[in-house]
């Protein structure tokens, strides 16, 4: 499990032992492009980007929702970085 706190521009520099990603084959090892499901037990929303950087396609992640999602085959393993808040328009 990762947790997000605020923002993180690159979940590939936090190290996730054992983790091997069904797309990014340079993303073993780290929690970038690992993200398969999420649940939002804070009361703020948070925003997801498949790039690093906050870039590329995003989704937002409602607040107080106690339901796991998981993610369509499109978004599996694409996540790369997220903060807290509404998606900035792309």
């Amino acid at each position: 499990m990762f947790i997000l706190r605020t923002q993180d521009g690159t979940f590939h520099n936090n190290s996730c032992p054992g983790c091997i990603s069904s797309k990014h084959r340079g993303s073993n090892g780290t929690w970038g492009d690992q993200m398969s499901s999420y649940q939002n037990l804070t009361g703020v929303n948070y925003c997801f980007y498949f790039d690093a950087g906050f870039s590329g396609p995003r989704f937002v992640a409602a607040g107080n929702d106690r339901r796991l999602f998981n993610l369509l085959p499109v978004a599996n393993d694409e996540v790369s970085s997220g903060n807290r808040g509404f998606c900035a328009p792309g």
